[in-house]
């Protein structure tokens, strides 16, 4: 291949980048810019530039070994804006109805994994659902007991502390006339004997 030859390819090469880097635009207004947050909208657009002239240095590094010429960037430039004006009006809905196609198959078939996922972990899910609710069981279980046990403890238990609180009542009392009395009336007082 001939010096000019070389060139030519180079320059349809250069054009080809402009065409793909307005597809790769594209693709990314589809996926990215349909994002409502605003730090979604701002990590696509870092993501897309990084790409992007990551793209454009790797073309450009093959096309002419990384030396800026103005050919081909203004080939490059020129590919981007025959993308955008005249290919992209078109097929971007087209683009648009083809990624929510694949979006909802691969919805569709992660769903479907899901569903293969715990039909194989069934026979697992039985025994640990089954151990559940008999540990609800027994829980219901000792809760019913422990409360059927306080409310004997409470009946055998009512007589004394009825009888506890009475005499501590008439103590309580008779502490606090003592202590209310002068020592004139408490040596006139008679000591009951219990």
């Amino acid at each position: 291949m001939d010096r000019a030859e070389f060139q030519a390819v180079q320059l349809v090469l250069a054009f080809a980048l402009g065409l793909a880097l307005g597809v790769f635009y594209d693709v990314y207004r589809v996926w990215f810019r349909g994002a409502h947050r605003r730090a979604a909208k701002g990590l696509g657009d870092i993501i897309w530039w990084l790409l992007a002239l990551s793209l454009a240095a790797g073309a450009f590094y093959r096309i002419n070994s990384l030396s800026l010429r103005a050919a081909p960037l203004a080939l490059a430039l020129l590919g981007v804006a025959v993308q955008q004006g005249l290919i992209s009006p078109w097929a971007f809905p087209l683009l648009q109805r083809f990624c929510r196609a694949v979006g909802r198959f691969l919805g569709w078939l992660f769903e479907l994994l899901q569903r293969a996922v715990a039909f194989l972990l069934l026979p697992l899910v039985w025994p640990v659902e089954l151990a559940f609710r008999l540990l609800l069981v027994l829980a219901r279980l000792v809760r019913r007991v422990t409360s059927l046990f306080g409310r004997i403890l409470r009946w055998l238990f009512a007589p004394p502390l009825r009888l506890a609180r009475r005499v501590g009542g008439a103590v309580k009392r008779r502490l606090r006339r003592l202590l209310a009395a002068t020592p004139a009336e408490q040596a006139e007082e008679p000591v009951d004997d219990v």
